[in-house]
């Protein structure tokens, strides 16, 4: 997906930036992170003084997490975890608790009309309130379940929205949550699945 990240970076890099003057608005920390793939465009925050290497059993310094056997790089409120298998990646996601994940795709990309929504299913069900493109299969969950951009801007406006709004934030999460036992759980839907 380094594509459909990097598509993102100019506004994205604004909102990083911008990331103290949102702490006081909310009077919380914030921790941007990614997972497996680091785009170029946040190279500026990972200028690290001071490394924090997180060893088996320690606890990140930020995330007061033993994010086992993964290695944590971090400056500025931005964090890489590197070295997740893809089979353990959503075991990873929920351990972390994020609050809000993104799950940008490049429109007119040919591969999107063929992508499952699995990256929004995933989300949701590690408890983040999650904004998407509004393409391939995203554009086809409901509207009130998900914060849909066709623009970068737009997708940026929608993650910040959520950082701003824990009320609206809590409540989009479990009207998402709802949707996706209602269509994805197995013991409601094992017909569906078995045809």
């Amino acid at each position: 997906h380094e594509r459909d990240i990097e598509w993102m970076a100019t506004p994205l890099r604004k909102l990083i930036a911008n990331r103290e003057d949102l702490q006081k608005k909310i009077k919380k920390d914030i921790f941007f992170g990614f997972m497996g793939y680091f785009p170029k465009f946040a190279q500026q925050f990972m200028e690290i003084k001071y490394p924090v290497m997180v060893q088996p059993k320690e606890l990140d310094r930020d995330l007061k997490k033993n994010v086992t056997e993964l290695t944590v790089k971090g400056r500025n409120g931005v964090k890489y975890l590197k070295g997740i298998p893809v089979d353990q990646f959503h075991n990873y996601l929920a351990y972390l608790e994020p609050d809000i994940c993104y799950c940008p795709l490049l429109p007119n990309h040919v591969f999107n009309d063929s992508k499952s929504n699995i990256k929004f299913i995933e989300s949701v069900i590690s408890g983040a309130a999650t904004v998407v493109s509004n393409v391939g299969p995203y554009s086809l969950l409901p509207d009130d379940i998900v914060v849909k951009g066709n623009t970068p801007e737009q997708l940026v406006q929608g993650i910040q929205k959520l950082i701003v709004d824990e009320d609206y934030r809590k409540a989009l999460h479990k009207k998402s949550y709802d949707w996706v036992i209602d269509n994805f759980n197995l013991q409601k839907n094992a017909k569906n699945w078995y045809d």
